[in-house]
């Protein structure tokens, strides 16, 4: 659990010691998020269909931790996971209606990294409001390249197929892309981070993929395998996040970085396309309660995050 102590201590604005030591000295902060995907979609837990080698390796090598809960919808685990604080309390507490907002006056993680040094940025889904003041760059984060709304249908005016060359917002305004769009996030974030590196400056990437939240919009090559054995595109969808979390890694070892980033991989709530063929012993998926990762032992790193930040208020 060390790399918890780590997160935790990194976020006290208060600690002058963390804004003091010099780049070299402080982790880089990693977080992948995935959209949709319930713990029966990785091959590592049993499925029986997909492949993830490179989140199979992931989860070898890491902490995993096993009593881990989540909210059964987007937007109030990500509410909950950027402050810290309950999504009743914090306001995001749906996905519409006016209700997926954090409350005003509230911290925010990337406020607080960025109070302790760090450069911030966001490359995916945001969901926690498309307007000011509710834009990722209106509570903390540097750099941001996202969609709006709940997935890539709100984030342009093409209804057919928005997630190949289609159109994403930087920094608060509209831009257009070419290729798939969990390409442009890992594109655009691995380059982020190498001007972070050559800047010497210390970074939290949030690095929240729309996929595989529906439409199930994927590149043949990563759907192919699965036409006929269970939901093609979701698990396309995956498959083509795992090959770029590959990628990233890779990246990440070759540059140097990995030994000084602290990776940190989840998912947002209870499974949804892959629950029918394979969910690794739940009784349900999203947006139903307990629909979580659950198992003996583990921690709660949620749990504990948010009890640190309630003290710094």
């Amino acid at each position: 659990m060390q790399f918890l102590a780590l997160w935790v201590a990194m976020c006290a604005p208060d600690l002058p010691a963390v804004a003091s030591d010099s780049p070299a000295s402080r982790p880089n902060v990693l977080m992948i998020l995935t959209d949709d995907q319930g713990l029966g979609d990785f091959s590592f837990t049993g499925n029986p269909i997909l492949k993830t080698p490179n989140m199979d390796r992931l989860a070898r090598e890491s902490v995993r931790l096993t009593d881990f809960h989540v909210c059964p919808m987007c937007t109030p685990t990500r509410g909950q996971l950027l402050t810290g604080v309950d999504a009743v309390r914090n306001g995001a507490t749906s996905v519409t209606a006016g209700r997926s907002f954090i409350r005003p006056g509230i911290p925010t993680m990337p406020e607080l990294f960025a109070q302790a040094g760090y450069k911030t940025g966001i490359f995916g889904k945001w969901h926690l409001g498309d307007h000011f003041p509710n834009r990722p760059i209106d509570k903390g984060f540097h750099e941001a390249v996202y969609h709006l709304g709940w997935g890539m249908l709100q984030a342009a005016p093409e209804f057919d197929n928005p997630l190949i060359d289609g159109r994403y917002f930087h920094n608060g305004r509209p831009n257009r892309f070419t290729g798939h769009c969990t390409d442009l996030w890992f594109d655009a974030a691995t380059a982020w981070i190498k001007e972070r590196q050559a800047a010497g400056e210390p970074f939290l990437c949030y690095l929240p993929t729309n996929a595989p939240h529906g439409p199930h919009v994927e590149l043949d090559e990563f759907t192919q395998p699965y036409q006929g054995k269970g939901p093609a595109g979701f698990f396309g969808m995956i498959a083509h996040v795992d090959k770029r979390i590959g990628q990233l890694d890779s990246f990440l070892t070759e540059s140097g970085l990995r030994d000084n980033t602290i990776v940190i991989f989840m998912t947002d709530n209870g499974g949804t396309a892959g629950v029918r063929l394979f969910n690794a012993g739940l009784r349900a998926g999203k947006t139903t309660l307990k629909a979580w990762f659950q198992d003996a032992g583990g921690a709660d790193l949620c749990g504990a995050f948010f009890a640190y930040v309630r003290r710094l208020n």
